[in-house]
């Protein structure tokens, strides 16, 4: 047992962890541990003036995509309320036959993106119950490794052939949950043991999240973005479409960042003159502070309210002594500049959680026009008060303060497209299910609330494309405006091999 000298106790659902303070050369650092010792969480402290709470042991639990193996297993699932308390296997109200049942949860181990294409009588059905249970229910949702589904002994000769067949090469045809994940994929047991979760002693808590973005900012074939010398290398880059098919992270990722490096190379400047070596390196360094300092100083008065004054503290050059080298600090000249807590409307941590919940409730895989128009409303009224009603209290929650002014920037963006894409007569699509009244529901267990209309490709060949712009004198309202494009064809090149080797050995003159 951990002795409570010295530390202060919160109660987590149902469980006793504590909590304290040290100070070491990286600053004030936050540590929880859980009664048994086996839960050892970490994390730097920003404000001294805010004690730890609850959320902040949810927020630092160990998460991971528990696809592949963790679902191939075939764990039991069940929803309980949310002291923890009326467990059951909500399953078991859908699907009759258990052996669909399990081979439907052995399916979501590859088929792990939700997609609409597999709502009728497919795997994505599984997502569904789960939303049901989480969001419109308020249950939490459990995987059990620890019993079979239906708490009976599998049988694995009424298995599909598909799921049959993998869990036998894999000699996984016996036993409990636990024991075929660990005979598959030992490390995956493995890696919540050393975060303190036990999965062959208790259950583990799941939700269906969004965690690929089907766009994302727009790129030429250079991975360069419209802002010349700003390039979105990865799946910050929209180039993978509607379904993301597999490999498009590696030509996001990989190919994009070989793309960018050897322009930059051969360039190294935004007028596409030929720099070499050094010093193509220093004229794109320089840019980068350019483009440093100068966000820097349109965004620090949003930071301090009313007439706060600031200065840069450091270096200068040139003989006037006006141009600042980003060597330094920016001063605060006033002692009380930051906004005292009575004149605050939102805590930063308030509200990130209030803008991470409203795009979960009307951006996430299921979306309902009056929820999206409501949720852009919010987000807008947010963004107008942020400076004036959302003020840190401790210098160190800044990077968390423009972490929340970015996110909330990004909902209005995203929302704006989702909207438009329903105004344009868009239908349900990749992990999109937009509801529609009139539209057909995916089962007659399921709420009338996921009755959709499939894409029949009225938009397949069409980008959606949409352009943020500040408003005039107004530092928080941005405009958003979307257009439609028609997809670029592709190219059909000489393959011969020859031809080929020719082309690439002479690429640069091409950047």
């Amino acid at each position: 047992m951990v002795s409570g000298k010295n530390k202060r106790k919160i109660v987590y659902e149902g469980r006793n962890y504590y909590w304290y303070v040290r100070i070491n050369e990286h600053g004030h650092r936050v540590h929880i541990l859980s009664e048994d010792k086996k839960l050892h969480l970490e994390y730097p402290f920003l404000d001294t003036e805010v004690p730890v709470t609850p959320r902040d042991i949810r927020n630092h639990l160990p998460r991971w995509n528990v696809s592949g193996t963790y679902m191939q297993a075939l764990p039991r699932l069940v929803s309980a309320d949310r002291q923890g308390g009326g467990e059951r296997e909500f399953l078991l109200e859908y699907y009759k036959d258990t052996a669909q049942m399990q081979y439907m949860t052995f399916l979501k181990g590859y088929q792990w993106p939700f997609d609409v294409e597999k709502i009728f009588g497919g795997s994505s059905v599984i997502d569904l119950l789960v939303y049901r249970e989480t969001i419109l229910r308020r249950r939490r949702v459990f995987l059990d490794f620890m019993h079979n589904p239906g708490g009976e002994t599998v049988d694995f000769d009424r298995l599909p052939a598909e799921a049959r067949d993998y869990l036998r090469s894999a000699g996984a045809c016996f036993g409990t949950p636990i024991e075929r994940l660990e005979c598959m994929n030992e490390p995956a047991v493995q890696f919540y043991r050393e975060h303190g979760v036990d999965l062959g002693k208790e259950m583990l808590e799941i939700a269906v999240c969004v965690q690929h973005n089907n766009g994302g900012l727009s790129t030429d074939s250079n991975w360069q973005t419209n802002i010349r010398g700003i390039f979105a290398v990865g799946e910050v880059c929209g180039s993978h479409g509607v379904t993301r098919p597999g490999g498009s992270a590696l030509n996001a990722g990989q190919v994009g960042a070989l793309r960018a490096a050897e322009y930059i190379a051969r360039t190294g400047n935004a007028s596409g003159k030929e720099v070499a070596g050094q010093e193509a390196i220093a004229i794109q360094e320089e840019r980068t502070r350019e483009l440093g300092r100068e966000a820097a100083k349109a965004h620090i008065r949003m930071l301090l309210p009313g007439d706060t004054e600031w200065e840069w503290e450091g270096k200068q050059r040139g003989a006037d002594q006006k141009e600042l080298l980003p060597e330094g600090n920016w001063k605060w000249n006033k002692q009380d500049t930051l906004c005292p807590e009575k004149e605050r409307k939102w805590r930063v941590e308030e509200l990130w959680e209030k803008a991470a919940e409203r795009m979960s409730r009307a951006g996430g895989m299921v979306r309902k026009e009056a929820d999206l128009r409501q949720a852009l409303s919010e987000v807008k009224e947010d963004l107008k008060h942020f400076g004036r009603d959302l003020f840190i209290s401790n210098p160190a929650q800044a990077a968390r303060f423009y972490h929340l002014y970015d996110m909330l920037i990004s909902q209005q963006v995203y929302l704006t497209a989702m909207l438009d894409y329903v105004l344009q007569r868009g239908g349900s699509r990749g992990s999109a299910l937009y509801t529609c009244p009139d539209g057909e529901k995916p089962g007659e267990g399921l709420p009338d609330l996921f009755r959709c209309r499939p894409d029949r490709r009225a938009l397949g060949g069409m980008v959606q494309e949409i352009g943020l712009w500040r408003q005039k004198d107004a530092v928080n309202s941005f405009t958003c405006q979307t257009s439609w494009r028609k997809v670029r064809p592709i190219p059909n090149p000489d393959s011969f091999f020859e031809t080929q080797w020719k082309v690439y050995r002479e690429r640069w003159n091409y950047l």
